[in-house]
């Protein structure tokens, strides 16, 4: 039986972790900075993605008289960050080809209500900007799946194209501290706002040019711990490694797995490699593969059906539903093998014959 393990230390966690405990250290900060550097705008690191989330959704000042537009088939955090203030989460359908928000299906919902539209770049692969960008409303990025990954198309970095953004490092992301996110702000007139709000809504971030800080806006207890930030800013250095060894693996499957029909490959952040397959099929590959120890799974149950979902009225999103249903993840982290893939592949093989 073959182990699989998948936490991997790539560059000086450990090391920088120990400096944060000994020494009056700021990788928050260091976080921040280099991230700054590469995009070339304001970045607030956060203690999850959700967090940010939340924060852009305390930017927007959603009240009970607005609508959200976000994707059917994406995690929950998408929609209850801007649920929990109080707005209507209406539900968009996505296209089969990416599982990305069908702009089509946007279009269709939008109402003098709809404040802004919540895209997510499912599997790093970018949404369709330009179509979103025409309907003019406010877009807030969740970018949890595609950091550093670069648009030719769009010529510029997924999670740079709307308002705002937010992206995760929480441990099944490509870069990863356990639990950490950050927000991107694209536009300098939300930066004050946006540091009083992680920061319990207070003005803390003027001291020393303040007097004494106050409490100036809602906000709540969003910042990282310094630890994680040590974590992460060590990953961050070794963002090219990583992107690198993620590839080479994504490609290893897609090459090999020819007796399977996989989705047509699209610039991605290689951090999901999934397929599709009938439902009863998925069930049967499911099983097969946990037994032998590889944790296979499927993803997102669509957000339209949930208990929580459905009390924001019956809607209907076909594709994200049907695709919920027949969609299959293989194990995809830095630190998997050659030996390991070639075992996922000989017991998938043995699945389908």
């Amino acid at each position: 039986m073959i182990k699989f393990t998948k936490r991997a230390i790539i560059g000086q966690e450990y090391a920088y972790i120990l400096r944060s405990c000994r020494y009056n250290t700021d990788f928050i900060a260091k976080c921040e900075k280099l991230l700054e550097n590469i995009f070339q705008n304001e970045v607030i690191l956060t203690n999850s993605g959700t967090s940010a989330l939340e924060m852009a959704a305390l930017l927007l000042n959603i009240s009970n008289d607005d609508e959200i537009i976000v994707p059917a088939f994406t995690y929950p955090s998408s929609a209850s960050a801007f649920a929990k203030l109080g707005a209507k989460i209406v539900f968009a359908d996505v296209t089969e080809d990416t599982l990305n928000i069908d702009p089509q299906a946007v279009r269709d919902l939008i109402t003098s209500r709809t404040k802004a539209i919540v895209p997510v770049h499912y599997n790093g692969v970018v949404c369709n900007m330009a179509a979103l960008q025409s309907f003019d409303i406010d877009i807030i990025e969740d970018n949890a799946h595609g950091l550093f990954q670069y648009s030719k198309d769009y010529e510029g970095y997924l999670g740079t194209f709307g308002r705002l953004s937010a992206t995760s490092f929480h441990s099944t992301k490509n870069y990863q501290c356990q639990e950490g996110g950050a927000l991107f702000l694209n536009y300098n007139y939300d930066m004050f706002r946006a540091k009083c709000i992680r920061d319990n809504g207070t003005d803390r971030h003027l001291l020393g040019i303040v007097p004494a800080y106050t409490w100036v806006e809602t906000g709540s207890s969003y910042m990282p711990a310094e630890m994680l930030a040590a974590y992460l800013y060590a990953q961050l250095e070794n963002r090219e490694r990583i992107a690198e060894k993620r590839k080479k693996l994504w490609d290893y499957y897609y090459d090999n797995l020819d007796f399977i029909t996989l989705p047509d490959r699209h610039p991605s952040s290689n951090h999901i490699f999934y397929f599709l397959v009938d439902t009863v099929e998925r069930d049967k590959i499911l099983k097969t593969l946990n037994e032998s120890n590889i944790q296979a799974t499927f993803h997102y149950q669509p957000l339209n059906k949930s208990k929580m979902g459905m009390t924001f009225g019956e809607q209907s999103c076909p594709v994200a539903e049907d695709v919920a249903a027949r969609i299959v993840r293989l194990p995809l982290y830095y630190n998997l093998t050659r030996k390991q893939q070639d075992y996922i592949i000989e017991v998938l093989w043995k699945a389908l014959s």
